[in-house]
């Protein structure tokens, strides 16, 4: 026997809505026109919590099988109406990316360790402000957190990495309660940790399943897949069914994407700093040159603050090159490691993003 919930929707359905019980069971729902259900165990008690479009509500299950309305339970399950968010999703339309707001310009800051200094409980608020008064809105983050050092970026050590406040979706929502955007990077660092398929696509799954739920999150499959820290195979992962928009990954430094690009593209530059390469790199147009794009392609890292001597005018003409496309990301070592930017470094972030968005204006 089971337990069925179902529950009325409203609007554009843009997710598979899920129940979650507070063990930790994750139920997707059944769609039809304006009507979902969850189908349950009829062992199934306690509370459970209802996600759809980044918005969540709560209940607890009813004593006995049957079938039962949501808005009968106590406490009742609202309408799970659909539409604007704080943080919408991001779509892709006539090449662009496009948000309720309108076309979307990618201004993304590094933060590759963000991911474990929030699982591991530190203070990340200064690192978010500073990114923010600098001019970012979207945070490139390992889900692996930092990866260069054997079995520190193993997320299963983590026994509460999905909890939904201690854990990474918690992260989640509190970039999209700070107004940013987070590119959420599946795979880094695999030779040490997450080192057979199965693990990988298990893993995979779970966090397309999770990322579904934060409008705010897009998704890259792989950081230089090809990386000699990594053992990983792209080729062998298909984009998921999902609304959350997936890269298929990047290659090394002046290296390919990965092909198919899925919903849009990301590359790392050429880091030359004594010409011109290592800013019209960040052109992805001058990176590779078809035309049209099949897709946004976004320049993702390239050299830091440190390697062309802290000039904020090579950092404006990087943003200026990505600008007059789809954007790009600041990178620099203290994001790397998800520290505080020095002076200098905050100095060239501001020109970057200042850069970027002049060159994007013009666009208009």
């Amino acid at each position: 026997m089971t337990k069925v919930i179902h529950c009325n929707t409203s609007g554009v359905v843009v997710d598979i809505p899920t129940l979650q019980d507070d063990t930790g069971v994750l139920i997707s729902g059944s769609l039809t026109p304006e009507r979902v259900a969850f189908v349950c165990a009829d062992t199934q008690i306690g509370g459970f919590t209802v996600r759809w479009q980044g918005r969540t509500a709560r209940s607890v299950f009813p004593a006995w099988p049957g079938s039962f309305e949501g808005g009968l339970l106590n406490p009742p399950l609202p309408t799970l109406v659909y539409g604007p968010t704080s943080s919408p999703f991001l779509r892709i339309e006539d090449g662009q990316f496009r948000n309720n707001e309108g076309r979307w310009i990618w201004a993304g800051a590094t933060d590759m360790n963000l991911s474990s200094r929030w699982l591991r409980g530190e203070h990340i608020t200064p690192i978010i402000e500073q990114r923010k008064r600098a001019g970012a809105i979207l945070l490139r983050v390992l889900a692996m957190g930092w990866p260069f050092v054997p079995h520190s970026g193993n997320p299963y050590a983590f026994p509460h990495y999905w909890d939904e406040t201690r854990g990474v979706p918690g992260l989640w929502a509190r970039l999209a309660d700070e107004g940013l955007y987070c590119e959420w990077v599946i795979f880094a660092g695999t030779r040490f940790n997450l080192t057979t398929l199965s693990e990988q696509l298990d893993f995979f799954v779970e966090t397309t399943e999770h990322l579904q739920q934060h409008p705010n999150m897009l998704a890259e499959l792989s950081n230089e897949w090809n990386h000699h820290t990594q053992r990983h195979d792209p080729h062998l992962f298909s984009r998921p069914s999902t609304t959350t928009l997936f890269s298929h990954g990047s290659g090394g430094t002046d290296a390919p994407p990965v092909t198919p690009l899925w919903d849009y593209g990301t590359y790392h530059a050429r880091r030359d700093t004594d010409n011109a390469r290592g800013f019209t790199n960040y052109d992805a147009f001058e990176f590779q040159a078809d035309y049209p794009k099949s897709c946004p392609l976004i320049p993702e890292e390239s050299a830091k603050p440190e390697n062309y001597q802290f000039n904020p005018d090579f950092a404006y003409r990087m943003g200026q090159h990505c600008g007059i496309n789809w954007g790009g990301t600041f990178h620099s070592g203290a994001g790397v490691r998800s520290l505080l930017w020095s002076d200098q470094e905050y100095q060239c972030a501001q020109a970057f993003y200042r850069g970027l968005r002049d060159a994007a204006h013009r666009q208009e």
